[in-house]
């Protein structure tokens, strides 16, 4: 059993690797267990290990998981927390791979490889971390308590780290000396062709020649750019003034690809069409369709002569008044106000496509005629 230095002051570590029999027998719990008729305390295990590395031509998923495995074993209430991982190993012979750390001072438990929680059914005790060996003790108290005693352990798998990867990582982290020259590119192009053009409707334009037009330097123009001024693809002739020589940097080129760019064109396209396209004005004076449909209803030779009332047209409509107000401003009588509304005159804007023959028709005297002519009049030119 080898010893391992911890952080903590002179705390040392049981760092088990292979299973020893000799501390086993030396620290293995004698006599009958009180519990579950002599056997010990129940313990339910699931353990999930590795995937294996996969064979020569295997296709396996991104995520896939390997299937866990159950086990079930009973231990004795004097056994200590290194007889229950030592034990639990042994159901699933990984003894020999599996490697952690007890402080002989703090009791803590470092699992190098795989990483345990415990689960006591009936309390809170759900998906805890076996941290020390005073976890260790809280389980064997707290399931002594119960007609049954068990408890359930679960045990991940996991990837050894010994330092070679971190090291790998390490070296490649942060951006290459290529990649900062090129960041340092683009926050130039940006910051020099930063458009202050208010019609335009883009942040960053490059104000192609020879007629200015704007072009969008989007994050490819801008990566392209940078990538043709520094690096080993460097160009001579490219520079914060001149671009590389590429179709995205012509103006005449068209992408078919490009949906954004095929966006705007259409836009422009209906935009130019209807500013083009002549505007119809229709004329919607119903006045004389009406007076065509009542055309065969001659006038009644009474009131052949009666005057007429004079009509004045006016471009823009008139706000609507409802007959109650009408008749009440223009002192009409109630009994004409009555005879309107049984015809279904809702203002005196239904009036001007009325005949007289239709309000004679109506019931209405030559006199409530002449009235109802002479207000008509007096609110079109107030309106």
């Amino acid at each position: 059993m080898s010893q391992l230095k911890s952080d903590n002051g002179n705390d040392t570590h049981d760092h088990t690797r292979v299973h020893d029999d000799d501390l086993d027998t030396e620290n293995e719990p004698s006599g009958e267990s009180m519990y579950n008729n002599g056997k010990g305390i129940a313990v339910s295990m699931v353990f999930t290990p590795l995937l294996p590395p996969p064979a020569t031509g295997e296709k396996r998923h991104k995520n896939a998981k390997s299937q866990p495995i159950n086990r079930a074993l009973f231990i004795h209430e004097d056994s200590t927390l290194r007889n229950l991982l030592d034990t639990t190993f042994e159901q699933y012979d990984i003894s020999n791979k599996m490697m952690y750390g007890i402080g002989n001072r703090s009791g803590l438990l470092t699992p190098t490889n795989f990483t345990i929680t415990y689960m006591i059914l009936r309390t809170n005790y759900k998906n805890i971390v076996l941290g020390n060996i005073s976890d260790f003790t809280t389980i064997m108290e707290e399931v002594k308590e119960h007609r049954s005693p068990a408890f359930k352990l679960t045990i991940v798998e996991t990837k050894y780290d010994d330092g070679e990867e971190a090291e790998e990582d390490k070296d490649t982290e942060g951006p290459t000396d290529e990649e900062m020259e090129q960041n340092e590119a683009i926050a130039n192009l940006t910051c020099q062709y930063t458009c202050e053009d208010r019609a335009c409707g883009f942040r960053i334009c490059w104000p192609a020649p020879p007629e200015a037009k704007h072009v969008n330097l989007t994050l490819l123009h801008l990566n392209t750019w940078a990538a043709a001024m520094v690096g080993p693809n460097r160009q001579p002739s490219v520079n914060l003034d001149n671009p590389p020589n590429t179709k995205i940097f012509d103006v005449t080129y068209t992408d078919p690809t490009d949906i954004a760019m095929l966006s705007r064109h259409h836009l422009n396209a209906v935009t130019q069409t209807q500013s083009s396209t002549p505007s119809i004005v229709i004329n919607n004076d119903f006045k004389d369709i009406v007076g065509l449909l009542n055309s065969d209803h001659g006038p009644d030779p009474a009131i052949k002569n009666a005057p007429q009332p004079v009509l004045h047209q006016q471009p823009a409509l008139r706000p609507k008044l409802s007959l109650l107000d009408f008749c009440n401003c223009f002192e009409l009588s109630w009994w004409l106000c009555e005879k309107l509304d049984n015809i279904d005159v809702t203002g005196p804007h239904c009036l001007q496509f009325l005949q007289n023959a239709n309000l004679l028709g109506a019931g209405l005297s030559l006199g409530e005629l002449a009235d109802i002519c002479d207000a008509e009049e007096w609110w079109m030119l107030e309106t």
